[in-house]
């Protein structure tokens, strides 16, 4: 999904920060979670929230070469991006 990512422009962090996100896109502050049979720490999810951050979590399951998700990935970066510039200028 990181190399998928990648070709579409974008540019992430892995394992980023206190609560490790596995791929972080920072400047748009989207998180990234691919998860087995689990989910998300409600705490972690709430906490980056609270933090502006988008939390996008998809399947193991569901991944195959990452090019649908870059795809999601990439709409969620833009308008994450669109509401942190509508907030920093409030």
């Amino acid at each position: 999904m990181r190399r998928a990512s990648w070709n579409k422009g974008l540019r992430c962090r892995k394992d980023y920060g206190p609560y490790a996100v596995p791929i972080a896109f920072v400047k748009s502050k989207v998180a990234v979670f691919i998860l087995g049979d689990g989910v998300v720490d409600p705490e972690v999810r709430e906490n980056l929230q609270k933090d502006d951050w988008l939390v996008l979590d998809f399947k193991a399951s569901n991944v195959t070469d990452g090019e649908d998700q870059a795809v999601a990935i990439r709409a969620a970066v833009k308008e994450n991006l669109k509401v942190l510039r509508k907030k920093k200028k409030k």
